[in-house]
């Protein structure tokens, strides 16, 4: 079964401007649980704003703007795109989220923690304890791998 980006996509899309202060972000970050802002102008998103770059920021003594911290280029990817091919660019790039647009406009954003929770939603989250031989145990944790390998496979990798 393939995955669509659209059913990853759980919340509204948070953003930030370039400039605003870090600590308006770093409070609006904290305040939602996120941690990725996307830095949007014109209707576009020209930067991105990561935890990690609001830790960096908040260790000088003067107050900075956005845009001195937020990463650029941001990666975005069309929302008709499979999300086998999203998968891939997170672990080829390294990245841990990429912006997901339609038509050029930013709509949302896919990071490594909505793919585990889809993963886990594949797999079977009912809390109840089960006592599985190792066999049946490995097949359940091994048929979603295998369903993310095998659309992996037909991008060619």
């Amino acid at each position: 079964m393939k995955k669509e980006i659209i059913n990853i996509l759980l919340r509204p899309m948070i953003t930030t401007h370039a400039e605003d202060s870090i600590s308006e972000a770093a409070k609006l970050m904290n305040e939602s649980g996120i941690h990725h802002l996307p830095v949007i102008e014109d209707g576009k998103v020209i930067g991105l704003l990561s935890d990690r770059d609001i830790q960096r920021a908040t260790k000088l003594e003067t107050q900075t703007k956005v845009c001195d911290f937020m990463s650029q280029p941001v990666i975005c990817r069309e929302v008709q795109v499979p999300l086998s091919e999203v998968v891939q660019l997170m672990i080829s790039e390294r990245i841990s989220c990429v912006v997901i647009t339609q038509n050029g406009a930013p709509m949302g954003i896919v990071t490594s923690t909505d793919l585990l929770k889809a993963l886990v939603q594949q797999v079977g989250d009912d809390k109840q304890p089960k006592v599985l031989g190792f066999e049946t145990a490995r097949a359940m944790l091994l048929e979603p791998i295998n369903g993310l390998i095998g659309e992996l496979s037909c991008t060619g990798i």
